[in-house]
């Protein structure tokens, strides 16, 4: 068991580089100090060092998050076993290994972004929608949020070669 817990660590680690070096290019702060970002590609998606992040793992995921959005993560990872138990009949399909999911609140919108590629899962932000957003037109739009951003999930993951 401590070998597969060990796996899980790694891919986990593996997500968070690939999120880290997805987009970034290297950039000045604005406050002068420093001629170069020494986290340009932590930046686009808020995955900061500086962050106190913490962990919930349930049977079928593993939600990652900064301390302050604990209570929204935990509401974010039963929705998530919610979407799992609808799934998985429907996809006629079990994902074999826990899914990731990282929760970040840098963004001005309610969106998240999926990828299955080497079981990476999923980044959801917590932006709550603006009343113009078509998000916002739901009445639970982080339940929304999560079941979409499964869905892709549940689609990707399927798919061979």
């Amino acid at each position: 068991m401590k070998t597969k817990g060990m796996i899980s660590k790694v891919i986990q680690s593996v997500f968070a580089v690939c999120c880290l070096s997805w987009i970034g290019s290297t950039s000045g702060w604005s406050n002068g100090l420093l001629a170069v970002n020494p986290f340009p590609s932590a930046d686009p998606f808020g995955i900061s060092p500086f962050h106190h992040w913490k962990t919930i793992e349930s049977e079928h995921f593993r939600v990652s998050f900064p301390e302050e959005f604990t209570p929204v993560a935990q509401r974010v990872t039963n929705l998530y076993e919610e979407a799992h138990s609808q799934y998985v009949p429907l996809f006629r399909w079990n994902p074999s290994q826990k899914t990731s999911v990282i929760l970040l609140d840098n963004r001005d919108s309610a969106n998240g972004t999926t990828s299955a590629l080497g079981r990476l899962g999923m980044v959801l932000w917590m932006t709550p929608p603006e009343s113009w957003q078509n998000v916002s037109y739901y009445d639970d739009w982080l339940r929304m949020l999560v079941f979409h951003e499964y869905t892709h999930f549940m689609n990707m993951d399927t798919t061979y070669g």
